[in-house]
């Protein structure tokens, strides 16, 4: 969320302030391999209804988030997500908090923004033409990834964690 209001930031003329990077950028390692997303089209009606039930950008433009395709995998565990995660999703707490989050976010921007090295003459970026098309994107990966942070967390609390492995 917080790269999607940053590149909104930039697309909308802001410059990062902070000092010139010269030396080259390592990237991290990378994550572990997620499972992957469960084609639609592949599973029997009644697992696509549940994946439904769990749709994300309202009615202008529904999709179903990774997240509950991946987890398509286990019919079981999707029922039941869909069952006890889908009102805690469409309740207004959650809609006050996805908004909170959102603007807390982008309250931090110019902050960060300050502090990011500048960018090195000719950065290429998305084409004037196609600026409202990539801004229309991010609005809705930020409209939908507060639900996304709170699903995640809820499963992660609900899930058993690693084993314990033998007392000593």
């Amino acid at each position: 969320m917080v790269f999607s209001a940053l590149l909104k930031a930039l697309l909308g003329g802001a410059r990062p302030g902070g000092e010139v990077v010269t030396e080259p950028w390592t990237p991290p390692p990378a994550l572990p391999v997620l499972p992957s997303l469960v084609a639609l089209d592949a599973l029997p009606q009644a697992e696509r209804d549940l994946l439904w039930e769990l749709r994300s950008g309202g009615e202008s433009a529904p999709f179903v988030p990774g997240l509950y395709r991946m987890l398509a995998h286990w019919p079981g565990l999707l029922a039941h997500c869909a069952r006890v995660l889908g009102p805690v999703l469409r309740d207004e707490a959650m809609q006050v908090a996805g908004e909170t989050l959102r603007r807390r976010i982008d309250a931090a921007v110019p902050g960060l923004l300050r502090r990011l090295p500048r960018l090195p003459a000719g950065q290429p970026m998305p084409p004037a033409a196609e600026h409202e098309d990539v801004l229309a994107a991010l609005e809705a990966y930020r409209r939908t990834s507060p639900e996304m942070v709170v699903a995640g967390r809820l499963l992660l609390d609900a899930l058993p964690g690693p084993a314990a492995g033998p007392s000593k």
